[in-house]
């Protein structure tokens, strides 16, 4: 289907599994954890969301150079 091999797709329920037990560890940390767990998943997400974004401007807008 457009451009992704039949097989690709079968990456898609892990991804989601994942992502569902990262949302639910992240909940029970918010509310058990209190002030300091929210501080702490902010802090985690946010330093994930950056690292995130250095590597795709690294190897993919500035171009990969082995």
């Amino acid at each position: 289907i457009f451009e992704m091999p039949l097989l690709g797709f079968l990456g898609f329920p892990p991804f989601a599994l994942e992502c569902w037990l990262i949302f639910v560890l992240a909940r029970r940390v918010w509310r058990e954890w209190g002030m300091a767990g929210r501080v702490g998943i902010a802090a985690t997400v946010t330093a994930l969301c950056w690292a995130g974004i250095f590597v795709v401007d690294h190897y993919v807008v500035k171009g990969y150079r082995a």
